[in-house]
């Protein structure tokens, strides 16, 4: 006998970044992780989840109202259009990253 189960969990993780202050008084401050731009932000799974369900035609207020009553997340009409925008420029920056590698590839 087996028995899948789904695991549905908010999980927030903390980035603390110091600030170190040398005998000379310069200011030496830590580094954040790369993909952190704001001090508090989404997730990429968060975002995809977002989008996957917009590109499903559920409304944006239902899917606020299931980040809300699934993960206890607040998330506005106005992000998940953000969120859908960030996907949109996707195939953009792939392309662009593409004919970098094809250039470089040719010059060497």
């Amino acid at each position: 006998m087996q028995e899948t189960d789904v695991v549905v969990e908010k999980i927030v993780t903390e980035h603390r970044v110091l600030v170190k202050i040398c005998r000379c008084g310069k200011k030496n401050p830590g580094t954040a992780p790369e993909h952190m731009k704001a001090p508090v932000q989404y997730s990429a799974n968060v975002r995809a989840l977002g989008v996957y369900l917009t590109n499903q035609c559920i409304s944006k207020e239902r899917i606020s109202n299931i980040f809300e009553d699934l993960f206890e997340l607040p998330i506005s009409d106005t992000t998940l259009i953000g969120f859908d925008e960030e996907c949109a420029q996707l195939p953009t920056l792939i392309m662009r990253c593409t004919i970098i590698f094809i250039l470089q590839a040719a010059t060497n």
